[in-house]
């Protein structure tokens, strides 16, 4: 048997709503959407697009500024709660669903943080230790390769010629 590839696409990008979801839909492949609230505050049209996307899709927390989470962590306890926990249930109440998924902003985290994660209710943790093999992945959060421009059928390419478990 072959692993799993599950897309995930982070920052709640507008074009998601424009290519990427009906791109997916007409291929019929799933993907998790890992938004930020702060980034959808001016433009509320984007949460009814969130709510009506077909159900092969997922939204999933990714804060509510994508702060550094590290770094509010050790500095900021009120707003590491409010980023962590409450952007958890704005967005569940915002787009009628349960959010049990969880991006680390810019991949910074630690065992503590992840703990907090699972106490806020979120059952997948992903980060960006894209290094990482799957073979090696922690069990409570998942590392994945990170597919940017300005090649990114390339990118892919490489990914899986690099490892063949994720074929």
């Amino acid at each position: 048997d072959k692993p799993p590839l599950v897309l995930t696409f982070d920052d709640g990008y507008f074009a998601i709503f424009d290519i990427v979801v009906p791109e997916l839909s007409i291929r019929r492949y799933g993907a998790t959407f890992f938004v930020y609230l702060q980034k959808y505050d001016k433009t509320p049209w984007a949460f009814d697009k969130l709510t009506t996307m077909p159900d092969i899709f997922e939204v999933g927390s990714h804060s509510f500024s994508h702060a550094d989470m590290l770094k509010l962590y050790k500095t900021d306890s009120k707003n590491f709660y409010r980023e962590i926990f409450l952007s958890k249930k704005k967005l569940e109440y915002l787009v009628g669903k349960q959010v049990v998924s969880w991006a680390w902003p810019y991949g910074y985290y630690n065992k503590d943080m992840e703990s907090m994660a699972k106490k806020a209710g979120y059952t997948i943790q992903v980060n960006t230790e894209y290094k990482t093999t799957a073979n090696e992945l922690p069990k409570s959060s998942f590392s994945r390769f990170t597919v940017m421009n300005p090649d990114p059928v390339n990118q892919v390419k490489e990914i899986l010629k690099k490892n063949p478990f994720h074929r």
